[in-house]
């Protein structure tokens, strides 16, 4: 994992990185949808002919899969359906100062374009053709490389947080229909843990 889902500075020359980070996932965080399966759609409408190696590319990971596609698919990332009001959320933390990471399980490839596109980001940590960032491969990264103090946003937060950090996440995506639903499962688990 050390060479895979390597550390991209994005505003290298006019941001220091300050601490703590607020990492963002794009996936219904920063967007209503999914972009693997935006860009499935994408690129079997663009060139259909695919649709006969999408499985042989899965049987080489996750990872390998989101990069094969990355690599065929132009995704026009400024018609994606962005979360308005997080976007807008975003701005607001960049303008006070506050570094902002993405940390996506998206290919990296995928990543930048959104971040070129959106320009809120200092850093890029996402798939890499070998890695899936995700769960908790994109955990352990976060936590190696920003310690036990990074904030996280992601209408996931409860599955990837797995009470191991000791900050509260500020959760931005409870209006979620899905956050809540997830929320309301940990609620009764914890009831009934008890």
């Amino acid at each position: 994992m050390e060479e895979a889902s390597k550390l991209q500075k994005v505003n290298a020359v006019d941001r220091p990185i300050t601490f703590p980070v607020l990492v963002v996932a794009l996936d219904g965080t920063c967007f209503k949808t999914n972009l693997l399966l935006e860009s499935v759609l994408a690129l079997l409408h663009q060139k259909p002919q695919y649709v006969f190696v999408l499985a042989l590319w899965l049987l080489r990971g996750r990872a390998y899969l989101k990069q094969q596609i990355a690599r065929r698919v132009f995704l026009e990332v400024s018609l994606l359906p962005y979360r308005k009001e997080f976007i807008q959320y975003l701005e607001a933390q960049r303008a006070e100062g506050r570094s902002i990471v993405l940390a996506t399980a998206n290919d990296e490839q995928i990543a930048c374009q959104v971040a070129d596109h959106l320009k809120l980001f200092d850093l890029i940590l996402a798939s890499d053709g070998t890695t899936n960032l995700s769960g908790e491969f994109r955990r352990d990264r976060l936590v190696s490389e920003f310690g036990e103090k990074g904030y996280w946003i992601s209408h996931v937060w409860l599955i990837t947080h797995r009470g191991r950090m000791h900050d509260d996440p500020l959760v931005f995506a409870t209006k979620d229909r899905t956050s809540r639903i997830l929320i309301l499962l940990m609620l009764a688990t914890a009831i009934l843990a008890v």
